[in-house]
């Protein structure tokens, strides 16, 4: 598995992608998929919460196209976005030793701002929380 994570990680993660497929639709929620020759390659989701808070989630690239952009230039779509959909917040959660990908929510003006133990598919990974004022 990727980064080390496992099958629980997968399954956490394709049930975010099932709660946001099959929750009533959120008018200013959006997913934007990277294809490449029919495959997905790539995918980044900005969900609309209460409050005029938006989260953004499941930032992935596949392997072989990590360094190339596809990461920055999703992550800086989903921000253009929540920006001109006129969030007032977006945050989102990752885990520490994600540098690659914690260098581009760096990179999109997001600041560190809360860090705990574990997550929910891991005890042993430290969660962090990163969050851009809009």
């Amino acid at each position: 598995m990727d980064y080390g994570f496992d099958a629980l990680h997968e399954a956490h993660c394709a049930r975010i992608a099932a709660d946001f497929l099959l929750a009533k639709p959120r008018r200013r929620s959006r997913v934007w998929l990277a294809l490449q020759e029919q495959n997905v390659v790539g995918s980044v989701f900005i969900v609309e919460l209460p409050g005029n808070v938006a989260q953004l989630r499941l930032l992935f690239v596949h392997a072989k196209l990590r360094g190339q952009g596809l990461g920055r230039w999703m992550v800086e779509t989903a921000v253009s976005y929540a920006r001109a959909e006129g969030y007032r917040l977006v945050f989102l959660w990752t885990v520490q030793g994600l540098e690659r990908a914690i260098g581009l929510y760096v990179d999109a003006g997001f600041r560190r701002t809360l860090e705990h133990p574990g997550a929910p598919w891991s005890d042993s990974s430290t969660e962090v929380r990163y969050e851009l004022t809009l």
